[in-house]
């Protein structure tokens, strides 16, 4: 049996039977748009991230199937998500695609994440990356505040000077 997993943000199944991805990261490289000063992902404080995972199995041996798909974080930390799936294997030339929606993958800390698919005692891996991406704040609101702040100090002393001459 061999296994493939694709990342994007949303798969969907069209009535053809092809498959439809939303954002498909090609690379296997989810990125984290997160304010400059937001603070970094935490197994106390994950980032959330919605995810679709779209894992094609092919030859597989025919008949039933059973098996669990589990995804792991860098380092030693517990599963993030533990999922078990049935289904029916498929002939040689063939292959069978599991759809998995993670709305919301609870993301603990960056770095290269594992999904592991578990069939009797076989297990086949495959990896994906997660990085923090920081966005600065914008420049014109930044520049507004900054003259704001500015001006502040001579809005009160033009206020105290036509106190003092009333």
């Amino acid at each position: 049996m061999h296994m493939q997993l694709l990342i994007a943000d949303h798969f969907d199944t069209l009535a053809s039977g092809k498959v439809l991805a939303v954002g498909l990261f090609t690379d296997r490289v989810v990125l984290l748009n997160v304010p400059a000063d937001a603070a970094d992902p935490s197994p106390e404080v994950p980032f959330g991230i919605d995810l679709g995972l779209l894992i094609t199995l092919s030859d597989t041996p025919p008949g039933p199937m059973a098996g669990e798909i589990s995804i792991h974080p860098p380092g030693s930390l517990p599963p993030v998500a533990v999922l078990r799936f049935t289904g029916i294997g498929v002939a040689a030339g063939y292959a069978a695609n599991v759809m998995i929606k993670l709305q919301p993958l609870l993301v603990p800390c960056p770095g290269i994440f594992a999904v592991h698919l578990k069939v009797g005692d076989d297990v086949w891996s495959e990896t994906f990356e997660v990085r923090v991406q920081r966005q600065p704040l914008p420049l014109d609101l930044t520049a507004a505040a900054a003259a704001a702040q500015a001006a502040k100090p001579v809005l009160a002393k033009k206020a105290a000077r036509k106190r003092t001459k009333a």
